[in-house]
Formats: C-alpha cells, sequence, structure tokens
C-alpha cells in the first residue's frame, strides 16, 4: 500500500479518479473530471456475480480512462 502523497506524486493533471462505494448489495461507480475537481455518479453495479462486477469495472476504466 502506498501513502497518499505518494499517490499524488504519481498523477497527472489530466488523470481520471473512479470512486467506488462498496455497499452490502451494490456497488455505486463514481468517476471525476480530468481536472480532479469534481466527481459525479456514474454507474450501479449489483453485487450478484463476483467475476461480472470485476469485468464491468475494468470495461469502465477502459472507456474512461
Amino acid at each position: 500500500m502506498i501513502t497518499i502523497e505518494e499517490f499524488k506524486k504519481n498523477q497527472t493533471n489530466k488523470t481520471r479518479l473512479i470512486g467506488l462505494d462498496l455497499g452490502s448489495k451494490r456497488i455505486g461507480v463514481s468517476i471525476c473530471d480530468e481536472r480532479q475537481s469534481i466527481a459525479t455518479p456514474f454507474k450501479t453495479l449489483n453485487k450478484i456475480n463476483t467475476d461480472k462486477i470485476i469485468e464491468d469495472i475494468k470495461a469502465i476504466v477502459e472507456e474512461n480512462n
């Protein structure tokens, strides 16, 4: 695990971040803008199948790189 300071050093000004809100039945996904000034809700994933959740998150990351 790295510190917040180390994480910040590795980010560029154009890096978009993804946020995951892990609930008991669903996972909320948010994505920030390129300036990292605001994150907006993006999608809600149902926690039914772990493999499907991983595929969905990978697809979101690839589409919003």
